[in-house]
C-alpha cells in the first residue's frame, strides 16, 4: 500500500505544471519532540535552525535531491555556585556558574518530490544521515568584576571561563520522511514540513539528571585549578525516534 502512495505522487509531480526551479533552498526555526522510548525517558523540547539546499535532478523535473541540516538545544540548565580554596595560607572565596546544556546536530541527504501548483508546492521527503548528540558543561568565574595588579600591571577580571568539557556525545544513524507545504506570498516562500526520524539506540542525558548531578568541585594542583563534572549515573540509553516541525522561508532559483 505504501508503495503504491509513493507512486501516485511520483506520478503527480511529473505529470503536475513544471517546476521552473533547478534549486530549492531554504532556513527557518525546528522544534524537535522526542518519540517512543525516547519521550519516556525525557520529556524535554528542543529548539533550533535547520537549513536545506536541493538540486533538481535535471530541467522541468520535480524530483530534488540534497542535504538537510540543523542545530538544537534540548535542554540547558544555569547554576551558580560558591566555594572556598586555600592557596599559599590563604582562604580565597570562589563563585563560579555551571552551564550545562544537551545538544542535537542534524545532517541527512534529501529525496523531495514536489507537486507545484499555482499558490503552493506541495511536497514528500525522504532523509536519511545522522544526528549527534551531546551534552556539555562550561564552568565561568561568576566574581563580581575586580581588579588584580601584577607585576605593576593591572588587569580586570570578570566571568572567564575557568573550564569546560563535553560529558556526554554519541552518534545517531537516523532515516525517515515526511512533507511539507511551500506558500507563495508576494515576494516569499514560506515553507512548513512536519518529519518523522527513527534514530538507533545511544547514550544521552536529559535536563533533569544535570540538576540532579552535584556541582563541580575545584581542587588545587601547583597553580593549576581543575574541575570535575561526573554524570556517569544518570546516564540513559534508548531509541531516539523524534518528531521535528519547521517554518521558515524558501528560495527557488
Amino acid at each position: 500500500m505504501k508503495k503504491n502512495y509513493l507512486f501516485l505522487l511520483i506520478c503527480l509531480a511529473l505529470y503536475a505544471p513544471p517546476l521552473q526551479a533547478q534549486w530549492l533552498a531554504g532556513a527557518g526555526l525546528q522544534v524537535g519532540i522526542p518519540a517512543g522510548d525516547f519521550a519516556k525517558n525525557t520529556n524535554a523540547v528542543g529548539i533550533g535552525v535547520n537549513v536545506y539546499a536541493l538540486k533538481a535532478l535535471g530541467p522541468m523535473v520535480p524530483i530534488f535531491v540534497g542535504i538537510d541540516g540543523g542545530y538544537m538545544m534540548y535542554g540547558s540548565t544555569n547554576n551558580r555556585f560558591s566555594q572556598n580554596i586555600t592557596f599559599l595560607g590563604t582562604n580565597i572565596p570562589l563563585r563560579y556558574r555551571v552551564e550545562t546544556t544537551n545538544n542535537l546536530i542534524n545532517m541527512h541527504g534529501v529525496l523531495r518530490v514536489a507537486i507545484p501548483t499555482s499558490a503552493v508546492t506541495i511536497y514528500l521527503d525522504g532523509l536519511v544521515g545522522f544526528r549527534y548528540i551531546y551534552t556539555r558543561t562550561t564552568v565561568k568565574d561568576d566574581t563580581p568584576q575586580r581588579t588584580v595588579n601584577v607585576n605593576s600591571t593591572t588587569y580586570t577580571v570578570n566571568n572567564q571561563t575557568l573550564g569546560s568539557r563535553t560529558n556526554l556525545s554519541d552518534f545517531i544513524f537516523s532515516y525517515g520522511g515526511g512533507g511539507g507545504f511551500i506558500f507563495n506570498v508576494g515576494n516569499f516562500k514560506i515553507d512548513t514540513r512536519v518529519v518523522y526520524l527513527l534514530g538507533s539506540e545511544a547514550n544521552y542525558l536529559d535536563r533533569d539528571a544535570v540538576q540532579q548531578a552535584p556541582p563541580p568541585q575545584f581542587t588545587q594542583s601547583g597553580t593549576n585549578i581543575n574541575t570535575s563534572l561526573e554524570l556517569d549515573q544518570y546516564i540513559k540509553r534508548s531509541r531516539t525516534d523524534m518528531f521535528f516541525a519547521s517554518v521558515g522561508l524558501a528560495l527557488s532559483f
